[in-house]
């Protein structure tokens, strides 16, 4: 039994030596220049970086979810609601490529083509079954939501 103990603890403590000398030893090989602490402790550098940076987190989960949404759209069998959903990642990627340039003109104008194209599938979806009608709008009020959040933060 005290065999038993002696071994499992000398293991632990052998595993626990391995691990802190890999960590030095790749805590070593890291410039001085690229470490992270460095970095921080610059407060100037810290500084800086916080006024050229403007995040907004809000603003980064909309923008996510509004591509991902796009990415993952799935495909109905009419040919008309396809070329319209289309049309609405087009405007939607255009939309999101403009607010990350700040370019207000361009943002503009791709809301006005997803507006367009949003109208449109509103308009197609009375030709489609009941199962490709849920799904769509499924899709459609979630892009809606994600677009509205991001007009009313920026």
């Amino acid at each position: 039994m005290i065999r038993k103990k002696f071994i499992f603890l000398l293991l632990t403590s052998l595993l626990s030596v391995s691990c802190s000398v890999e960590t030095l030893s790749y805590n070593s090989r890291v410039e001085r220049s690229q470490n992270p602490m460095n970095l921080i402790s610059s407060n100037k550098l810290a500084n800086e970086t916080i006024n050229t940076m403007e995040i907004n987190v809000e603003q980064i989960k909309y923008i996510s979810d509004l591509t991902n949404l796009i990415n993952v759209f799935p495909k109905f069998h009419h040919s008309v609601v396809n070329d319209e959903v289309k049309n609405l990642k087009v405007a939607l990627q255009a939309y999101i490529y403009s607010i990350t340039e700040k370019n207000t003109k361009q943002k503009r104008k791709s809301y006005q083509d997803y507006v367009k194209s949003y109208r449109t599938l509103q308009k197609i979806k009375k030709y489609m079954n009941q199962d490709e009608k849920e799904l769509l709008d499924r899709y459609l009020t979630r892009i809606k939501a994600n677009v509205n959040s991001l007009e009313y933060i920026s």
